[in-house]
């Protein structure tokens, strides 16, 4: 089963690379044109295409927790569901996400003229349009009788839960880039990704349980968030790895995995202790608590086995590709320090599959045979109903961390500083 469970992992993971992959290599222009005809495929095509993937795993994640079972004060049953391209409202959302960032970024290209590398327009014009998209699906496949007030602060709870970690993460790169030190690095990677991590589990778990039980919604929105969390602060570990030159961060980042784990460990066997004394009949029947116990190990599989094969894909093709001169820090390294880079990281995931096998033979060990059978059983049956859902969650967070921070048309030009430090 451990087999076929990594293999299903690795598939996931080569579909993201597919979905990613002709995004990435369409043909730019030089920033230096700004609005022009020769960035058409970065206004036109470019962002539509990223922020298509993140706003259908979005929506496949608003879902997966927006439905009610049973009748309960006078609110009625529901689930939200589509016909794939068949259904209108799918073909109206499609083409409002794929327009709304081309208008967007083009709008504030046009003021950026000559100045496109330093216009910034990833910081103050990427978080609206994002949360735009959830009130998209809102609006158009949340049920009308449960459009109200309190439905809208669930949205906007969630779409800027999803997006802050994303923002804050930035945070410990730009520090990076100011105070140029290894052990700033160690600093950032033990402590400072893990603690936004912890900040943002804590906040949002208590935030959205609140507002799912004001909207009577049945959900758990922990299973989906926390995909998307451990997704995000996965790349952020691994976007230390680029121009790192000193295996003090590798050690750091190793050690940071080897706690995480232990303590998602824990947080699986705290899920079994509330149902290790039922009897075994009932144990192998409770689906709902081994169910949410599949969830948070699929969470943090998916994150941990996933994400790094697909960013050193993608952070190979950019290096090598023809539009490596039009990232920053990219369009600096020397094949010594890619090398470098692509040689931790590939550490970094041997750790992480040894700890994944240490992890599931000792949940092995601990559950009873028939928890564990269902157990993985929910594991492999959640796996193929939210394999594309999870496959576009790894592209988007993957395009937005290895591509949009770093190209240059996006205008961090902060960045710079980073890449003249890998030449140097």
């Amino acid at each position: 089963m451990l087999i076929t469970y990594l293999l299903t992992i690795l598939k996931l993971a080569l579909y993201s690379i597919a979905i990613i992959l002709p995004t990435i290599l369409l043909p730019l222009g030089d920033p230096a044109d700004g609005f022009s005809v020769s960035n058409f495929t970065y206004f036109a095509v470019y962002n539509g295409v990223v922020c298509t993937y993140f706003a259908m795993a979005s929506w496949r994640r608003l879902a997966r927790f927006c439905y009610r079972k049973k009748s309960r004060d006078g609110m009625e049953p529901f689930t939200i569901e589509w016909n794939g391209m068949k259904d209108p409202r799918v073909r109206t959302a499609l083409i409002m996400v794929y327009l709304v960032p081309g208008f967007a970024f083009s709008f504030s290209g046009a003021f950026a003229g000559a100045n496109l590398e330093r216009c910034y327009h990833m910081l103050y014009m990427a978080p609206p349009v994002l949360i735009s998209f959830d009130f998209i699906f809102y609006f158009l496949f949340l049920p009308k009788q449960e459009q109200n007030w309190k439905s809208f602060r669930l949205f906007f709870v969630y779409s800027n839960g999803c997006l802050l970690p994303i923002i804050l993460l930035f945070i410990p790169v730009v520090i990076k880039i100011m105070i140029k030190s290894p052990w700033v690095d160690v600093v950032l990677s033990i402590i400072v990704i893990p603690s936004l991590r912890y900040g943002c589990i804590c906040a949002m778990s208590g935030l959205m349980k609140h507002e799912m039980e004001n909207c009577g919604f049945d959900g758990d929105p922990d299973s989906v968030y926390l995909l998307h969390l451990n997704l995000v602060i996965e790349m952020g570990m691994m976007m230390m790895f680029p121009g790192a030159d000193d295996y003090i961060i590798l050690y750091a980042i190793l050690l940071l995995s080897i706690g995480l784990k232990v303590s998602e460990l824990m947080e699986l066997l705290t899920d079994y202790a509330s149902i290790k004394h039922l009897p075994e009949t009932e144990q192998r029947t409770h689906l709902t608590l081994v169910g949410k116990m599949a969830n948070h190990a699929i969470s943090q599989h998916l994150a941990s086995l996933a994400t790094p094969p697909v960013f050193l894909v993608i952070f190979t093709i950019l290096f090598y590709a023809w539009n490596t001169q039009y990232y920053f820090v990219y369009s600096c390294f020397t094949e010594e320090t890619f090398i470098m880079s692509v040689y931790f990281t590939m550490i970094y995931w041997a750790l992480t599959v040894i700890l994944w096998a240490t992890e599931m033979a000792v949940i092995a060990y601990v559950l009873p045979t028939a928890v564990y059978a269902s157990f993985t059983e929910a594991i492999m049956m959640r796996l193929s109903k939210s394999g594309f859902s999870s496959a576009l969650g790894i592209s988007s967070i993957v395009a937005f961390f290895v591509s949009c921070f770093y190209i240059k048309h996006d205008g961090l030009e902060i960045l710079d500083q980073l890449g003249e430090d890998a030449c140097s």
